[in-house]
């Protein structure tokens, strides 16, 4: 069982389900058995089973010979069958309790979602919702149903999951989380205004949350910032920074990842992580099919950093972009500058097997 406690007082409720009563059945019959096996008071200590015995046993012996007598050997069998038989129906059951156990399934959905695998994850959250609507990892599979179709940029099921996280728990721990991806689809949409007024909700609404200072920081993309919701990097915080932009990228939340990667790298230049920020700028776009942008970042990295360990890395990615915009020169250059720097490295190796492909300009 996993709780999620929010509040200072928590009550767990079971609910019995028919294996819970077909063992209190079980028990029931194992607790009559033991008491007719108990000597009642009197001579012969007999029990009140041998007397049931005692007294049926007229009635039953006319019909006994009609009843086949198995030998011994028989009985053994009968006996073995009887029990593989009870013990394979009683791991099946467990199986299959074990297997369909609610929160297992909400588990099992996270490690879906975690692998890509969205329809079965969102499978896995609406049974989850389905079984416990009351529990509060009901509101996690709702609020994580949306984040399925967000990933896969599904946006019109993604803004509808998050408007029915709001309407079925207008207090739920992610409500400032989901009005911020709404924010977010509306954006990607094209329904920028909407998307400036749904981030602006966020800013006032959840004020000192992370999700107001991300609602700050697109607000600020979109030209539409305050002066206190701007971004606050400082040379105390660059670390900090720097470790959230990693988490958002990691996470393929992009748009949230590149202004911080931008300012790092334009305000801090001499910044230990500035060469790695502006790759990652850099990735961003390349990941996003921008390669107007990729060559902008790629190229300024490997000319303010010529000799950083990511050089190699910038060139290759370079050279990707020149092939896919037909620059078949400025491509096979990039994948030479690779191989001098890192011949026998991962990117000298993919640059080496480029050029052995490539058959060259034509006369």
């Amino acid at each position: 069982m996993l709780v999620y406690p929010e509040d200072t007082k928590v009550t767990l409720t079971y609910i019995q389900g028919s294996w819970d009563r077909l063992g209190q059945i079980i028990t029931a019959f194992g607790v009559l058995v033991l008491l007719l096996h108990v000597p009642l008071p009197g001579p012969g200590r007999r029990t009140t089973w041998t007397v049931i015995a005692k007294r049926l046993a007229p009635r039953v012996m006319p019909f006994s010979n009609l009843l086949p007598d198995p030998s011994h050997r028989a009985r053994k069998i009968i006996l073995l069958v009887v029990l593989v038989t009870a013990g394979g129906l009683i791991a099946l059951g467990s199986y299959r309790t074990y297997v369909n156990e609610p929160y297992r399934t909400y588990n099992r959905s996270i490690h879906y979602k975690d692998a890509g695998q969205y329809a079965l994850a969102r499978a896995g959250f609406r049974k989850f919702v389905r079984v416990y609507p009351l529990a509060n990892l009901a509101r996690e599979s709702s609020y994580y149903i949306g984040i399925t179709y967000y990933l896969e940029k599904k946006d019109e099921k993604a803004t509808a999951a998050f408007e029915d996280y709001i309407e079925h728990y207008p207090h739920g721990s992610r409500l400032a989380e989901v009005y911020y991806h709404i924010g977010l689809l509306q954006l990607r949409s094209g329904l920028t205004d909407k998307g400036i007024q749904t981030m602006r909700l966020v800013t006032d609404k959840f004020s000192g949350t992370p999700w107001a200072g991300y609602a700050g920081e697109r607000l600020q993309e979109n030209g539409a910032a305050t002066a206190d919701v701007q971004l606050n990097i400082n040379r105390d915080n660059l670390q900090e920074y720097m470790g959230r932009a990693i988490t958002l990228f990691n996470q393929d939340r992009l748009d949230e990842a590149k202004p911080i990667f931008l300012q790092i790298s334009d305000r801090f230049p001499d910044f230990t992580g500035a060469p790695q920020a502006l790759a990652a700028l850099a990735l961003c776009y390349y990941k996003e099919g921008d390669c107007a942008n990729t060559i902008r970042y790629y190229s300024r990295l490997v000319g303010r950093y010529p000799h950083d360990r990511l050089a190699a890395e910038a060139y290759f990615h370079l050279g990707l972009c020149f092939d896919r915009q037909g620059d078949t020169k400025q491509a096979e250059d990039a994948y030479k500058r690779v191989l001098a720097l890192d011949k026998n490295g991962v990117y000298g190796k993919q640059a080496g097997e480029k050029l052995s492909h490539d058959p060259g300009p034509k006369d």
